[in-house]
């Protein structure tokens, strides 16, 4: 699993469950008590290790803060294991503002947040959030397709422009040729370059869907794509 999710149940239906799936749909794989707890499981000490296993990744925990999560127990329990073991998390508000954090929780307000007023319109930058993160903290071992189609592809890339919607077609062509190639090599892909052709893809449908791509989106696609260079880009074109 890439991320845990803390959250109180009573929003599970209205933006926990969208969510979640929204990142899922990426490839990335995230573990909540609502589906990865089953009967009969020692539910606390499985917790602690549940999260314990999160202190050393690359990503962490996912909180969703709402009205109702400081009034939870079990939301509690996991909010102070994970501030006092130190396992990096990411806060997101449901409806609340930063002065709605009780006094005794204060120091959340110190953190970046991003705030779900309007879980319709909100919802995409917030995935987009999570999306940002995990391309930014990952890291996979160097090979090098070392083919004109290859370079050219990348060349076209660098030579786009970045501010227009249209460089995430460049973008997708890269992560086309990245999956024929190890299919045509008989390679396995890896989960994290899956994930960020995923994106990837994904962006340039909804662009074909909406006929609009946020200033977001581009950097997101370009930042999955730089990092998919880097990955199996010649030494030459790592240093664009």
């Amino acid at each position: 699993m890439i991320f845990f999710v803390s959250y109180s149940k009573n929003i599970y239906n209205d933006f926990v469950k969208d969510f979640v799936n929204r990142i899922k749909r990426c490839g990335i794989n995230l573990w909540l008590n609502q589906i990865n707890v089953h009967l009969g499981d020692e539910i606390l000490s499985n917790l602690f290790y549940i999260l314990d296993s999160f202190k050393n990744a690359y990503y962490g925990v996912i909180i969703v803060f709402d009205s109702s999560f400081f009034e939870k127990k079990w939301c509690i329990k996991e909010l102070e294991y994970i501030v006092q073991n130190k396992i990096s998390f990411f806060p997101i508000l449901f409806h609340i503002e930063k002065s709605d954090i009780p006094e005794k929780y204060k120091f959340l307000r110190n953190y970046n947040m991003v705030t779900i007023r309007d879980e319709k319109k909100d919802i995409e930058n917030a995935t987009n959030r999570i999306l940002d993160i995990y391309i930014r903290r990952n890291d996979c071992r160097k090979i090098c397709i070392d083919t004109f189609i290859f370079e050219t592809l990348i060349q076209n890339y660098s030579d786009a422009d970045k501010t227009n919607g249209l460089v995430v077609l460049s973008a997708d062509n890269i992560g086309l040729y990245i999956n024929i190639w190890h299919k045509n090599n008989r390679l396995f892909t890896d989960n994290y370059t899956n994930t960020l052709i995923t994106i990837i893809h994904s962006k340039l449908l909804n662009y074909y869907n909406c006929s609009y791509i946020s200033n977001y989106d581009i950097s997101l696609v370009c930042n999955a794509t730089d990092k998919l260079i880097s990955m199996y880009g010649s030494n030459y074109f790592t240093k664009i």
